[in-house]
């Protein structure tokens, strides 16, 4: 059995990654979202057998709702170990000189860009030590794995690439979560810890992206079906060998910092 922690796993890049995981058999889906009354929540359906789903209320802009919704899972679902944890939830919400930006929208992003994945780690990280743990006594092959969805934009050295970007709150949000993460994985060697960058991908999320004051062609995207594929690939291949808590593509490519 395997059980997977996604936040925002009913909408865009976490639920395609969530379907993909959910036709897999004997797979156990946590699903942390927003609105559980959502249509989009409710569509969340084990594809295969012996999988399984468990919908959680998870508000990141609180920073206590990712320690709540563990312990309602440890309560009331008695799961009391995590073989994979995504943080897929972000916002993308400003975007304009930067010259111009205002303090909350830094704020913001930061927050749910940056401090709830660092906030779901810890609370995350009992249950992925636990499976830890029991993976030392059945010798399983597959450590814990902590992933994290981020974007080449928070590359400080693609910059001159990408100055038609005026999104500062959302990339400095993700160059910090790539420090973060980077940092966690030096500290917690038992475990996978690794960034993912989806590319540019038709979601909520990217499609009201502007470059120089016109709205992105969307033809230049990336099927959400190719990322997500591509991206669980990364995540099934990442092992405490060949992990280095850096960002990845979801070709397999490294982005530099």
């Amino acid at each position: 059995m395997t059980t997977i922690l996604i936040t925002g796993a009913n909408r865009g890049i976490g639920r395609g990654i969530a379907d993909i995981f959910l036709s897999r058999p004997n797979t156990t889906l946590i699903a942390l979202v927003r609105d559980t009354s959502d249509e989009t929540t409710k569509s969340l359906k084990p594809l295969s057998e012996g999988s399984a789903v468990v919908v959680l209320p998870y508000d990141a802009s609180d920073n206590t709702s990712a320690q709540t919704a563990i312990e309602v899972l440890q309560t009331q679902h008695h799961i009391t170990s995590l073989d994979i944890v995504i943080a897929n939830a972000g916002i993308q919400t400003w975007q304009g000189p930067s010259i111009e930006t205002p303090p909350e929208a830094m704020m913001s992003h930061f927050q749910i860009n940056t401090i709830a994945p660092l906030q779901l780690f810890k609370a995350t990280l009992p249950l992925l030590q636990h499976r830890t743990s029991s993976s030392s006594k059945t010798s399983s092959p597959s450590p814990p794995k902590f992933f994290t969805i981020s974007s080449s934009v928070g590359s400080t050295e693609l910059i001159p690439q990408r100055h038609h970007l005026r999104v500062l709150p959302y990339a400095t949000s993700k160059a910090a979560v790539n420090h973060v993460m980077h940092k966690l994985h030096s500290e917690h060697p038992e475990i996978v810890i690794e960034l993912l960058a989806p590319g540019y991908v038709a979601t909520n999320l990217s499609r009201g992206l502007k470059l120089e004051g016109s709205t992105v062609n969307q033809t230049g995207m990336v099927p959400i079906e190719d990322s997500t594929a591509g991206l669980v690939k990364q995540i099934d291949m990442a092992n405490l060998e060949n992990t280095k808590g850096a960002l990845t593509t979801w070709k397999g490519e490294v982005v530099p910092w």
